[in-house]
């Protein structure tokens, strides 16, 4: 880096271009000799560049580029869809590179150029890691104390694919196995709960799930607006960093987000970096457009912005110049090209805030004079209401430009008020008494938010704000014409799944007929999860009117009727009249969405106090247990279920699976086949043209051509084949997963076993009784 009395530009230590260009996403570092840095960036047709500056080069084809720079080459003959570094004995010093294919997984020594082991994954690998996992046994936090204490936490490489999670320990065994909502998308492990918890593995699926999994048991659940691309452990700290393909970045400390941002392009890769050197780490973040920006991980503050030539296809921390110094911020962009940067010295943090980020730097000349702008608008804001008759009617508390916001909550009832001078000064000023209300409400096709005022105000318009409710965007706005408007305005919301999501109103209030001044009110309400289920009331008053559903869950739940009734409130939204109704513990709604009937009964059968949730689908019934776990801490809960179309579905699943496996066996042999006749035809062809039989060549040549359209038309064929297999064997994954979910902790645990066992012997019907009973 240079300085200067008022400026500082920061200049790259060190820095190069690849042979290749490199795929976004593909890059990792690893100690493969146990004391240099390697940098693995994964290139076009199945090959890998090593680059470990200053060391012999040994193994793989070894090159040097036209930069001067020495590239190892690592062939694999296939795509590369994943890769990571990591240690699988942890008595080892070194690492091992785990590759992640559409079929296999890979894990290979690179300092002794060998294959520790190649594994067929049936879901494919589209993300690894390497973390820690107990012996399988499960048992929850109990159990794995006891594993601590016996020594049984192994580590684990372990490839994401399709609903499943598929590991291996360093001998090529597998030694892990558990279920996800999706196709895995990213990974990461680290102790995000705490040291007392452990290491946990973090999985992001394409169903906009985070999931943190303590060995094949889902610990914590988080619902994001879109697929994760990239997951990041920050270190000494339970802190974890997200990108998401709709240009999402953010950062989650325990259960807690702690902030998020959101860009017009995608995040490729995440880091951990001190660049400023104060002693904490600042999140490194590359995107698509070529930018790469630091973040305070407690604030998302930027502290540093650079434009890179290329967009971004990976960041590392790594000493590429292998004299021992610190580790370098490594960008690699999808050209090829390498910049390393050194951290800057803490007393030039301030002069490099402002080099890169110019006028939008804190403490900059344009942030100042904004800032003044705003507090002379506050003032004159001030004097108005003075001139208007002084603080006026209550409003002696003063307001934040005229206005401010009370009482904003979660509660389905909210009131706001602002803060104004006497009413009647002039005709855009609103009384002082002016309230606004809010309320929601299930109708006959969607969620109504209604908001009204107090007097004879008009509500103008209406902006709600949210995360993912939304098919378009994170907005949605009602703006009725002005000969329509009126002091209640209402607004459909139709959320496409069960998630609960903070709604952030803005609603503009004024005089009627005014035209050149609103008023804003701003609140903050809770859509519960459960918000497209209409109440039917009591099952007892419902009976008559809708049909029971056929499928049901059963456990047993020691709780007290208020407990249930205050999950039921918070969950779903109820009319003033089933607050009555709450204590007896049975309860029937309709999803105005899908039509689908759920009925939650809580009556006993017998002296055994038992909860039953009557639904007819499985992925319902497993989200409607794992929040009523989740809000009464239900850390293990045993179940037993009957769902009479689910015994269908599975088998069709297993019948389609065979039909497909059998057909991939008869192509793989049909091609076998065809490939040796394409040798032979080979050899006659040139043995026909060496005699100057030019008849039998033209002969040869044609069956040649004829042979090779088979292959192809072959190889298409299988590989629909295995399209339509994974897709199929994912569908069973969801279903296992959805079982599972109707469980928690260690019985959740022994179904995702079992379930296991019975995919690896095609026994599809013993995953519907180990679904319905919890065992096999």
């Amino acid at each position: 880096a240079s300085s200067s009395s008022s400026s500082m530009a920061l200049v790259p230590a060190y820095q190069g271009r690849l042979p290749q260009p490199v795929l976004p996403g593909l890059v990792a570092v690893g100690r493969f000799d146990g004391r240099s840095d390697t940098l693995v960036c994964a290139a076009n047709s199945g090959k890998l560049m090593l680059l470990s500056p200053g060391q012999q080069q040994s193994g793989p084809v070894a090159m040097e580029t036209d930069t001067g720079l020495p590239v190892q080459i690592l062939n694999m003959e296939q795509p590369v869809l994943s890769m990571c570094a990591g240690r699988l004995l942890d008595s080892a010093s070194r690492d091992a590179l785990v590759i992640g294919t559409a079929t296999d997984m890979l894990v290979y020594d690179v300092h002794r150029n060998a294959d520790l082991f190649n594994r067929p994954v049936p879901d494919g690998a589209f993300a690894v890691v390497v973390s820690q996992s107990g012996d399988g046994s499960g048992g929850g936090e109990p159990g794995r104390q006891q594993q601590q204490k016996q020594g049984k936490t192994r580590r684990v490489a372990i490839a994401g694919g399709n609903c499943t999670l598929l590991g291996f320990d360093s001998s090529g065994a597998e030694a892990y196995w558990s279920v996800t909502g999706d196709r895995v998308t990213s990974m990461t492990a680290g102790k995000f709960l705490g040291d007392e918890a452990g290491e946990l593995l973090l999985v992001g699926s394409e169903d906009f799930e985070l999931r943190l999994f303590r060995d094949d048991a889902i610990a914590r659940e988080f619902t994001e607006t879109d697929s994760p691309v990239a997951l990041l452990a920050l270190p000494d700290s339970p802190r974890f960093a997200y990108a998401l393909a709709n240009g999402t970045v953010g950062v989650y400390e325990r259960s807690k987000r702690l902030w998020r941002i959101k860009s017009k392009h995608r995040p490729v890769a995440l880091a951990a970096f001190d660049l400023d050197s104060d002693g904490q780490v600042e999140l490194l973040v590359g995107w698509s457009g070529g930018k790469v920006d630091a973040r305070r991980v407690a604030t998302g503050e930027v502290v540093f912005r650079d434009q890179g030539p290329s967009p971004v296809a990976g960041l590392a921390v790594a000493d590429l110049r292998g004299d021992g110094r610190p580790p370098l911020l490594t960008i690699v962009g999808v050209e090829g090209d390498l910049r390393a940067f050194d951290a800057v010295p803490q007393h030039l943090a301030a002069s490099l805030l402002r080099a890169t980020l110019g006028e939008d730097a804190p403490g900059s000349m344009r942030s100042l004079m904004q800032y003044k702008q705003s507090l002379g608008l506050e003032l004159r804001n001030y004097a108005d209401q003075k001139k208007r008759g002084g603080a006026g009617g209550d409003g002696s508390d003063g307001g934040d430009g005229g206005m401010r916001r009370i009482g904003s909550g979660v509660n389905f009832e909210g009131t706001l008020r602002v803060a104004m001078g006497t009413a009647g000064a002039e005709a855009s000023v609103i009384p002082a008494n002016t309230q606004l209300s809010s309320s929601l409400s299930v109708e006959a096709d969607a969620v109504v938010l209604s908001v009204s005022t107090s007097n004879e105000t008009v509500v103008r318009a209406l902006a709600v704000f949210a995360e993912g409710l939304f098919e378009e965007g994170e907005s949605l706005v009602a703006h009725p014409p002005a000969n329509q408007v009126s002091s209640q305005l209402a607004l459909a919301i139709r959320p496409s799944r069960n998630a609960a999501v903070d709604l952030h109103l803005k609603c503009l209030v004024g005089q009627r007929g005014s035209v050149a001044q609103f008023h804003v009110f701003e609140a903050s309400r809770l859509l519960p999860r459960f918000a497209t289920f209409a109440w039917l009331g009591t099952a007892d008053e419902a009976a008559s009117a809708a049909e029971a559903p056929a499928g049901w869950v059963r456990f047993r739940l020691a709780e007290r009727p208020q407990r249930l009734a205050m999950w039921i409130n918070n969950s779903f939204l109820l009319p003033s009249k089933a607050t009555a109704a709450a204590e007896s513990g049975s309860f029937r709604f309709r999803c105005v969405r899908t039509g689908r009937l759920l009925s939650i009964e809580t009556r006993s059968p017998a002296a055994e106090p038992m909860a039953t949730v009557g639904v007819d689908s499985l992925e319902l019934a497993a989200e409607v247990v794992a929040s009523l776990a989740d809000f009464l801490g239900l850390d293990d809960l045993a179940s037993e279920a009957s769902f009479p179309g689910l015994s269908e579905q599975l088998d069709g699943l297993a019948s389609r699976v065979r039909q497909l496996e059998a057909g991939q066996a008869r192509l793989a042999a049909d091609q076998a086949d065809s490939s040796g006749l394409v040798r032979s035809l080979a050899v006659r062809a040139e043995d026909s043209r060496l005699l100057g039989d030019m008849a039998n060549t033209r002969q040869a040549y044609a069956d040649l051509l004829r042979v090779n359209r088979g292959l192809v038309a072959s190889h298409r064929a299988r590989a629909d084949a295995h399209a339509s297999l994974v897709g199929a064997l994912k569908q069973v994954g969801l279903v296992i997963q959805q079982g599972a979910a109707l469980r928690t902790g260690r019985y959740r645990a022994q179904v995702v076993a079992q379930c296991r066992a019975a995919v690896q012997e095609r026994e599809f019907g013993l995953i519907y009784q180990v679904i319905c009973s919890g065992a096999a």
